[in-house]
């Protein structure tokens, strides 16, 4: 779960929890959200080097459903990608981003 903070205003406002990993190590992932999601979820990531970066969506047979990026991500800037499920079936999916300097993985979990 993600944690709480405030805003200038007082107003409280939900922050998305990382997934392992930090610029320190080359990438920095967040977990999507949401999650399970019905539409829609989306996830930040941020490389600490300029880099060529494929980002793809496989179901649980392996089977590619989606790219989200195959080009270059430029060094400590939030890119947001975001997974569609108006064209998928119900289940889980496994987002995955592979650079020249690292690779992670997240889960998503489509429900209708």
């Amino acid at each position: 779960m993600g944690a709480f903070e405030y805003d200038a205003v007082g107003v409280a406002v939900e922050s998305q929890p990382k997934v392992p990993g930090s610029t320190s190590e080359g990438f920095m992932m967040s977990h999507a959200y949401p999650n399970p999601f019905s539409k829609r979820s989306s996830f930040t990531l941020v490389v600490s080097e300029t880099q060529k970066v494929r980002v793809e969506v496989f179901d649980l047979l392996g089977r590619r459903v989606q790219v989200l990026n195959s080009d270059i991500l430029k060094a400590n800037i939030p890119y947001d990608f975001e997974i569609e499920g108006h064209n998928l079936p119900s289940g889980v999916y496994i987002y995955h981003a592979i650079g020249e300097t690292f690779k992670a993985t997240g889960k998503v979990i489509l429900t209708r």
